[in-house]
């Protein structure tokens, strides 16, 4: 498999999920899992881009903006900022990170920065410095036809 290959479309049954993997085992092996693989070993140093899933077990220095999921190994290590999808960690990140859905952070993960996160799930045995935001997408409320509108009413003016 070449470095920004996709899978190969006959990839074996047996490199499938078996029904004894558990999901820790996924998220520890991202090329299973992801369109853009960067293999350990490998160092990127640069401004990564794109919609297509992204597996890191190597390094990265520099920042990832990535319409779809970030995945980050047991021995993948990001030094720069993210903005994804969906972010799984279980490597190291020295940088802050933005999930405009859902930040998982696994028992081996460590971050070392802010977190910007819609939804956030940090196990036990995580190691975190920084901060943590979380904010609800902004949405417009919108009326239903036929609902009542209640106005709270004015208090009277007195003099």
């Amino acid at each position: 498999m070449g470095f920004f290959d996709k899978k190969s479309p006959e990839e074996p049954q047996d490199q499938q999920k078996k029904s004894g993997d558990s999901d820790l085992d996924l998220v520890t092996r991202p090329r299973r899992d992801c369109e853009c693989y960067i293999a350990q070993g490998t160092t990127v140093e640069g401004k990564i881009t794109g919609g297509v899933s992204v597996g890191i077990d190597g390094l990265v220095k520099g920042e990832l903006n990535i319409s779809s999921k970030v995945i980050v190994g047991e021995s993948g290590e990001i030094k720069g900022n993210i903005k994804a999808d969906d972010i799984i960690i279980a490597g190291k990140i020295n940088g802050n990170i933005e999930a405009r859905n859902l930040l998982e952070a696994q028992p081996t993960g460590q971050i070392f920065g802010d977190i910007n996160a819609h939804r956030l799930m940090i196990a036990d045995g995580v190691l975190f410095e920084g901060n943590i935001t979380m904010k609800k997408e902004k949405h417009t409320k919108r009326e239903k036809v036929g609902e009542p509108i209640i106005h709270e009413p004015e208090e009277p003016v007195t003099e």
